[in-house]
């Protein structure tokens, strides 16, 4: 039997799988993606959740500030969308800066073309230059917070972040990629480093941050197939936390039968997708289907060579001292490489842009093409497709 199985930005590989293979799909969220997210994110503003219009909340006067989360879909059409927003409550061009992360630097440009505004100020975030960084306040735990400068100096602080459906363990928290992404370096490793252990605090850090800055208007998109927006959310953090979540679930949860001995996982998107981070979320969605002894593969379109955290495991220094160093890092190479030790029962393959060796070199097998995955499906008797896997939550019926 052959089907199409869509990867990357608009990548397609034909698969054929042997006769009786029991072969399970999951493919498209419920919902189809937004044709013009720009104009979408104005609507929202007009109609928040919980709050008033935005042009109630901002007077002419007001220095603004867009904080855009690494890796956001579709991310120069939604910053533009609210620069636009901002432009329409009367506030001048040269009051309004969109702060981006140091991988999306290339967004700048098109985030300026599509505003219309050639005076709006964009600017990627150094966390390590302490000149564009400011004091914000003492935390609950008595630590200096530090955030780049343009957000102290805003009258009005506008995040945009992404919603996925938060594990069972984990606390959701719309803020958590907004900080520590703009504050500076040794903040951002102490927060990752205590991240996965800071489940249960009434109040994040994130939380703690927009709070002192003030921020009232939480801007969230719920992702779609490929890179898509299904929908764009603004309003209150609390109300859009809530909602949001429901409407993830809704789009992105799959019932799975039961676990297969072979599962392919698709990272779909353009490049601001193809990142480390969302590889793990593949990966470990993946692992959490595949049978004991079975085979992962994981069709990507990733190009950027990892840190070196994620090699130390695999180029079999397994110590305990590593684990722990990786642990306390809880960077999203150091997540990856403890999982593949965690999971290395199952064989992962990996197709992507990144050299074979160097694949080889992460504690993985490449794949080159369709005829490889095809080839290895036929040594297995069971198959799970999951097309943009970095979103989907699956639900397996038999544990």
């Amino acid at each position: 039997m052959k089907t199409e199985f869509k990867y990357g930005a608009d990548a397609t590989l034909s698969l054929e799988f042997p006769d009786g293979t029991q072969l399970i799909e999951c493919l498209a969220p419920r919902g189809g993606s937004l044709a013009e997210p720009g104009n979408a994110v104005l609507e929202a503003f007009e109609s928040p959740l919980d709050l008033p219009p935005l042009s109630a909340a901002v007077l002419p006067s007001d220095v603004v500030a867009v904080a855009v989360e690494e890796g956001l879909p579709q991310a120069a059409e939604v910053a533009a969308g609210v620069a636009r927003a901002v432009l329409a409550c009367g506030v001048r061009a040269e009051s309004i800066s969109v702060l981006l992360a140091q991988n999306d630097a290339s967004l700048a440009p098109v985030i300026c073309e599509l505003a219309g505004e050639a005076a709006i100020e964009v600017v990627v975030h150094d966390p390590h230059d302490r000149r564009h960084l400011a004091y914000l306040a003492v935390s609950r735990d008595d630590r200096p917070i530090y955030v780049n400068r343009r957000l102290c100096d805003a009258d009005v602080v506008l995040p945009l972040t992404q919603l996925q459906i938060a594990p069972a363990e984990e606390r959701p928290d719309i803020f958590r990629s907004f900080f520590p992404a703009f504050t500076d370096d040794e903040t951002q490793s102490r927060l990752r480093q205590a991240d996965a252990a800071a489940g249960g605090e009434a109040v994040s850090p994130a939380e703690e941050a927009a709070e002192l800055l003030g921020v009232l208007f939480a801007t969230a998109i719920v992702p779609g197939e490929k890179g898509g927006i299904l929908r764009v959310m603004t309003g209150a953090s609390r109300s859009i936390q809530e909602q949001g979540q429901k409407i993830c679930q809704d789009a992105w949860t799959w019932e799975v039968p039961q676990r297969s001995s072979l599962v392919v996982g698709a990272l779909s998107g353009g490049a601001e997708s193809q990142t480390w981070e969302n590889f793990g979320r593949v990966l470990r969605t993946a692992a959490s289907l595949v049978e004991s002894g079975g085979a992962i593969v994981v069709c990507s379109e990733l190009a950027a060579p990892p840190t070196d955290d994620l090699t130390w495991l695999a180029e079999g220094e397994e110590t305990a001292a590593i684990r722990r160093e990786l642990e306390q890092q809880q960077n999203a190479e150091a997540a990856v490489s403890l999982l593949l030790a965690d999971i290395e029962e199952s064989h992962v393959y990996l197709l992507s842009g990144l050299a074979p060796d160097f694949v080889e070199a992460l504690g993985m097998t490449p794949v080159q093409d369709a005829g490889e995955i095809s080839r290895l499906s036929s040594h297995f008797e069971s198959c799970i497709l999951l097309a943009n896997a970095q979103h989907i939550f699956p639900k397996l019926m038999q544990p």
